[in-house]
């Protein structure tokens, strides 16, 4: 999903929650318990929710985390190169 997508989709979310939070706030004049209750526990509830999202998110860019093999092939060369010279260096110095 690209960022013009998930920037949709948070903006849908995020207004489909102030709109249902202005209409508990609204109810809430009713002066019904329930819908009071409701009212408080919204935002604490969605800011649960959000960090799952955002934890689910990292975990999952982490399991995901690309490779890249031109920089492996580059590391054994270098590591090859590294070999060689120590081994050149033992014979010099053993001799």
């Amino acid at each position: 999903m690209n960022d013009l997508k998930k920037g949709k989709l948070v903006s849908a979310l995020l207004i489909a929650w102030s709109a249902l939070y202005m209409v508990v706030v609204v109810a809430s004049f009713l002066q019904d318990s329930k819908w009071i209750q409701m009212g408080v526990s919204i935002p604490g509830y969605l800011l649960v929710v959000f960090g799952c999202y955002s934890l689910w998110n990292v975990g999952i860019g982490l399991a995901t985390f690309p490779e890249c093999p031109q920089a492996l092939n580059d590391l054994g060369k270098e590591i090859k190169a590294a070999k060689d010279d120590l081994s050149d260096r033992r014979k010099k110095c053993s001799n």
